[in-house]
């Protein structure tokens, strides 16, 4: 009796593996044939065919649009706003179509994605009439991001970080830059400055031709007809500079650093891309028709050896303990932090004659 009901167990234990063995199958096939309906659910619905004419894109509260024209290429709803294109083309690309690395079956709630308050969101259209609306969550532990898409709940996607960096930026990551003139001291004719109540200070170059075949040229520059390189900065000048903890500059050091300055202008980010009265170079305490703080008119040769001008508008720090001060060019209503090494050599000519 004893050696039956010991054979009665194995028996039972056989049949419970088994059984736990059939239900891990089963859950097994039943977890794929829902993945692989949701992969052919995710194909009909992520599909823009044509192509994509419109991004509207939502993220830390600001919601941007940009739309695509053949001839103009995509351009932001404000027709003042100078749109980039490479970042756009790109998101289109990454979009069209839109191939989710891998697909889930939801079996928790969305918060589990971050997707119950999707950080960014975003909707396309493209030229045939087709929509497509993504909601992007948390991200996962391969760096990827989950994605719910056109309000389908059930299927979590995931999305590829480079797209959803494209999403993370602000209107005015989108904007294409302006690329000023290489002003390297052989171009350079003439350089005025005129800081806000100041009579302007204007240098002009005269141009020594080498004596020797292949030699360099050498430049003077020179001040109210006197070499700069023979002057004295003013004694206020100097003072200020003292005041502050600085060494006493000769008018060699500050022609060269005004020199340097110049040929390193360059514009990398902007701050504001529409201020036509250029108030935003005065800080907040800015009257209307308050003279800009410093503008310097640099008149210069181009590659064709016409003349050119350019106008550089300088104000104040960007911000309060900031390296960037804030400048704009010619008739450009963008605003646009530069490095202070770009623009304190203006400010230092200007006032130390």
């Amino acid at each position: 009796m004893k050696k039956q009901t010991k054979q009665l167990i194995v028996l039972l234990v056989i049949l419970a593996v088994c059984i736990v063995g059939y239900l891990a199958v089963t859950q097994i096939l039943t977890r794929q044939q829902a993945e692989l309906e949701a992969q052919q659910s995710a194909d009909d619905i992520t599909t823009l065919s044509g192509q994509v004419t419109q991004i509207t894109k939502t993220a830390a509260g600001e919601e941007l649009t940009f739309l695509y024209d053949a001839e103009t290429g995509w351009s932001y709803t404000d027709p003042v706003f100078p749109t980039a294109q490479d970042n756009l083309e790109e998101l289109a690309d990454l979009i069209a179509p839109l191939s989710p690395e891998r697909v889930m079956t939801a079996e928790e709630s969305l918060d589990a994605y971050g997707l119950d308050q999707p950080a960014y969101t975003f909707t396309a259209q493209d030229d045939q009439g087709n929509s497509l609306t993504v909601q992007v969550g948390d991200a996962n532990s391969n760096g990827d991001f989950y994605a719910i898409v056109n309000g389908d709940e059930g299927t979590i996607y995931s999305l590829d970080p480079a797209l959803v960096n494209i999403l993370a930026m602000g209107l005015l990551e989108f904007m294409e830059l302006p690329e000023l003139p290489g002003l390297s001291e052989s171009d350079l004719i003439s350089v005025t400055l005129e800081a806000a109540g100041d009579a302007p200070v204007t240098i002009t170059k005269e141009t020594v031709p080498a004596e020797e075949e292949g030699a360099a040229d050498t430049y003077i520059w020179y001040l109210d007809g006197t070499p700069v390189d023979q002057l004295t900065p003013s004694q206020d000048f100097l003072d200020a500079l003292e005041a502050r903890g600085e060494d006493p500059a000769d008018a060699a050091t500050l022609l060269e650093d005004l020199l340097s300055a110049l040929s390193r202008m360059r514009v990398t980010a902007c701050a504001d891309y529409s201020d036509p009265q250029r108030s935003l170079l005065h800080g907040n305490g800015a009257r209307e028709g308050d003279p800009v703080p410093l503008t310097a008119t640099i008149q210069y040769t181009d590659d064709e050896d016409a003349a050119q001008t350019l106008t550089i508008y300088l104000g104040g720090q960007w911000t309060e303990d900031t390296d960037y001060y804030l400048a704009m060019f010619d008739d450009d209503p963008a605003v646009y932090p530069i490095f202070y090494n770009m623009a304190e050599p203006l400010y230092y000519f200007a006032a130390a004659f």
